[in-house]
């Protein structure tokens, strides 16, 4: 009996030691073909101008009579949304209404402070040049800034992927041409998201009653934007 389970576990360790190192050369062989990584990116940006303006306007009152100045507000935002009707180009949207108690060093209302602002959105800058002017008696100039309209960005990011996806696929065969490998293969490729040009402002002041003179609105012009795309990716090398 003794010899029986002395052959028995002679054959098992025999078993484990061949199992072991197949274990070995499997990992080896493995790690000898394990294709070389390389991990880069590709950028492209294109300039466009923009070609949305928005302009904001505002209708400011004070008095001692909250219902009073209440109806002053009412009265200039009338007025100016009768001028815009000959405007159709130009989208219209009133905002920010409110009249708010101001109080003196006593905590007592002194007065009481009205508005409301009006926000003008067109792409369409010669229309926005010649309504300006009528709006000067009404509102007051508050600020304008430019933008990408939804269509524009939309066929500008179309582009852009198109133009980043061929200079990505070169990039990837200079790569591999450089580091003396003609075969290669992408094995990983992530899409950044194009970043969005915040609306850049033209010009931005506030004006009051007393400074009415001199809160002409200025030229409507806008400067280019850049946006870019860019793809990251992994490619491996094959021998």
């Amino acid at each position: 009996m003794p010899m029986k389970r002395i052959a028995r576990t002679g054959v098992v360790l025999s078993l484990l030691s061949t199992s072991l190192l197949w274990t070995v050369w499997a990992g080896a062989s493995s790690a000898q073909h394990e294709p070389h990584r390389v991990h880069f990116e590709a950028s492209v940006t294109e300039t466009v101008m923009p070609d949305t303006f928005v302009v904001t306007l505002r209708a400011n009152e004070e008095g001692k009579d909250p219902t009073q100045v209440s109806r002053e507000i009412n009265r200039r935002m009338q007025r100016a949304l009768n001028q815009l009707q000959s405007f159709d180009a130009i989208r219209v949207q009133t905002e920010r209404y409110r009249v708010n108690p101001i109080y003196d060093r006593h905590q007592s209302i002194s007065h009481w402070r009205g508005q409301q602002t009006l926000r003008l959105t067109t792409s369409d800058p010669e229309q926005l040049g010649k309504l300006l002017p009528k709006l000067e008696d009404s509102l007051q100039y508050q600020h304008q800034t430019y933008q990408l309209s939804p269509a524009l960005r939309q066929k500008t990011q179309a582009q852009l992927l198109a133009k980043a996806t061929e200079h990505y696929q070169q990039k990837a065969k200079t790569l591999a041409k450089l580091l003396g490998q003609g075969a290669y293969r992408l094995i990983e490729t992530h899409i950044a998201p194009i970043q969005d040009p915040s609306p850049r402002p033209m010009l931005s002041r506030t004006t009051s009653q007393s400074s009415a003179p001199d809160s002409a609105p200025p030229a409507i012009q806008a400067d280019k934007v850049t946006l870019t795309q860019t793809l990251r990716g992994v490619l491996a090398l094959q021998e």
